[in-house]
């Protein structure tokens, strides 16, 4: 039977600042996306679930796969994607499904429950606001059963970034957020995340705690009670991957843009990841546009 408490950690800064006395005596542990970024073992080697951003979970699955099994004892592989009508992901799940036969498809969980899975679609759609991945874990643990949810690392990025250097080479390359001041993205708001934690306690009558006495988490959700749990955080290897690792092969999922269709770029040196971000910084200002009536 499997326990009833579960861990969601997210990457924020209070994951350095878990209360390990206040861990229950039995639990699962879900990870998200550069969670092995961390220099030490912050919640242990085991982990029940990690769940990865679709948009770079070609280059996640490999790294997990051919680096993090030697790290970590992972059983369970997710793909963060829901369809988000504000990102255009409209595509079908059948190809992924069959180039990634052991990986579970969050979109499929949440779907299951209407309630939870239309407010989330409302707030996309007409709010521009999103869960982060943290809150997307717990919305994922309290469908699947557990009673009981401990949270560390989501700081709604009040307090600082990450509990770990995350300006990798590869990263950068991969995740546009990283070249800003704030890797925040637009649509991640305070307000709804915990507006669907909050309903996720009345929704299932689960109990939602925080595990980092220092977290902005702490001012909504009570801290865990003090069980005394013994754990010991274990020092990582000194070769341990804190990068997204780059596979040897192109991703089948991405299509390539044709030749005669790509715009000419007469400065060679400009990497890809820098074109995106400006494309990012049009489609912005094309909805601002779009909101002043222009």
């Amino acid at each position: 039977m499997k326990p009833k408490s579960i861990v969601i950690a997210g990457n924020g800064p209070s994951l350095r600042g878990i209360d390990y006395a206040r861990l229950p005596k039995d639990f699962d542990v879900y990870r998200c996306n550069q969670f092995y970024f961390e220099d030490q073992y912050f919640l242990g080697r085991k982990i029940k679930g990690v769940f990865f951003n679709f948009w770079t979970f070609f280059e996640q699955y490999y790294t997990l796969k051919a680096f993090l099994k030697k790290e970590y004892e992972i059983e369970q592989i997710y793909c963060s994607r829901m369809f988000w009508a504000t990102e255009k992901d409209f595509s079908n799940n059948e190809v992924f499904n069959r180039i990634y036969p052991d990986v579970i498809n969050v979109y499929d969980i949440v779907s299951s429950h209407q309630e939870i899975h239309t407010n989330l679609k409302f707030a996309d759609l007409f709010l521009e606001s999103r869960i982060t991945s943290g809150v997307l874990m717990a919305v994922v643990a309290a469908i699947q059963g557990y009673t009981s949810l401990y949270i560390t690392g989501i700081d709604f990025y009040e307090n600082g970034a990450y509990a770990f250097e995350h300006k990798k080479k590869n990263a950068l390359d991969l995740v546009y957020q990283y070249h800003q001041d704030s890797p925040k993205d637009l649509f991640h708001k305070k307000e709804i995340d915990l507006k669907i934690l909050l309903d996720l306690q009345k929704m299932f009558d689960i109990e939602i705690y925080s595990l980092s006495p220092k977290s902005p988490l702490s001012e909504h959700f009570p801290l865990a009670p003090c069980v005394n749990h013994s754990f010991k955080i274990i020092s990582k290897p000194l070769d341990y991957t804190n990068d997204i690792m780059i596979p040897p092969v192109k991703d089948p999922l991405k299509e390539e843009v044709p030749e005669e269709n790509k715009e000419p770029n007469e400065e060679s040196e400009i990497e890809e990841i820098e074109l995106g971000f400006i494309a990012r910084i049009k489609r912005i200002l094309v909805k601002i546009k779009q909101k002043l009536g222009f």
